[in-house]
């Protein structure tokens, strides 16, 4: 993903930026992985596939989806913006309106979903949207920023509290540390609380970025992340910080109340991954500003998704396909999971997977057992 800076030009951050938590230095010596070979592996089955939902066509698929009761599940769409609730045939049950009204949408963000409720930051109007289930406007929150950053996404973590994730708002700032910070905004008293600044994924400086407001930053595929993931039925956040082998739990003031000990499998950097890249019309323009900056070897994985006692982690495993890692409340890799090549898992439940095969095209596939 690249950012162009020019003046006063706005960015909508499209993709998740991951960060580094933890200031830590990697641990010396090698770190224990897990055979994968010893693993059992899954490729579920496609249940059904969609590039419209009925009369509603899209040309932009969100990153982020939920399932609901009876099999239905909610999907976003980036353009036009909107959130769809929809039945398990895809027929469209309700959605939102664009607009400035209240409810009403001129851009989604990218929605977190908790237990009653979806939370999403229009940036385009700078307002927190809470909807229930139905889509039913619940709640709109008009913050105050804190200084220096802007709000990337809002999920539901309690009743009264949403955990925020934030940027830094000067771009011209990406090639700099920390550029990243987590807060808890308590919907009662209207206050940020308890924050956390954080390092963030390395970006690569193209052109002139240094001295004047012209030029453009590359996000450095492979890098390492700080990946979050809220629990809303425990009130907790899962938070890992790939250059390490823990995975940290902390309770809704953002407290360290446990860690979890991971063994993901690593890979290096290889040549191979470096002409493939070289060859992505993404890279190749500025392969040379950005091949320096690639790591040696790979961030073990790029998403996490929790669901009940599990957590699912994607990893970077070189393949013909995606491949997710299942690990139980206690660390241990229980499944493998592949799904299509360059597709995105955007929600799990006891009824399908939602998968983001591209930018138009959303799908639903078996369930794990």
């Amino acid at each position: 993903m690249r950012v162009k800076l020019k003046g006063l030009y706005v960015i909508t951050f499209i993709l998740f930026v991951a960060v580094s938590l933890f200031s830590c230095s990697e641990n010396e010596g090698e770190k224990e992985t897990t055979d994968l070979s010893k693993v059992p592996q899954s490729e579920p089955k496609l249940l059904s596939k969609f590039d419209q939902f009925g009369e509603f066509y899209f040309s932009y698929l969100g990153i982020t989806s939920e399932a609901t009761e009876n099999g239905g599940f909610i999907v976003v769409s980036w353009d036009p913006a909107h959130i769809l609730k929809l039945d398990q045939e895809g027929a469209i049950q309700n959605k939102t309106k664009q607009g400035r009204g209240p409810g009403e949408f001129i851009d989604v963000g990218v929605p977190g979903f908790g237990v009653d409720h979806i939370a999403t930051f229009d940036q385009m109007q700078d307002k927190i949207v809470i909807l229930n289930y139905d889509l039913k406007l619940v709640d709109e929150l008009i913050i105050d920023p804190i200084k220096g950053y802007r709000i990337y996404k809002a999920e539901p973590l309690s009743d009264t509290k949403l955990f925020i994730e934030l940027m830094v708002s000067d771009f011209t700032k990406l090639g700099e540390e920390p550029l990243k910070m987590y807060a808890i905004y308590n919907t009662e008293t209207e206050e940020f609380e308890n924050k956390m600044i954080t390092n963030s994924r390395k970006w690569a400086p193209i052109g002139d970025v240094l001295n004047s407001r012209s030029g453009s930053f590359i996000q450095v595929p492979y890098s390492v992340n700080q990946l979050s993931a809220v629990d809303a039925a425990s009130e907790t956040v899962l938070m890992f910080d790939t250059r390490t082998d823990i995975i940290a739990e902390l309770n809704s003031n953002l407290d360290t109340i446990g860690t979890i000990k991971v063994n993901i499998p690593a890979e290096k950097l290889s040549t191979l991954d470096k002409d493939s890249m070289k060859a992505d019309e993404r890279y190749t323009e500025d392969w040379e500003y950005l091949e320096p900056y690639l790591p040696e070897e790979k961030a073990v994985a790029e998403n996490m998704l929790v669901f009940r006692d599990q957590i699912w982690l994607q990893t970077n495993i070189k393949g013909d396909k995606v491949k997710w890692l299942v690990l139980n409340e206690r660390g241990e890799i229980i499944m493998q999971v592949d799904l299509p090549d360059k597709s995105m898992l955007t929600h799990i439940s006891e009824y399908h997977l939602g998968v983001r095969l591209n930018d138009t095209e959303f799908a639903l596939f078996e369930p794990v057992e």
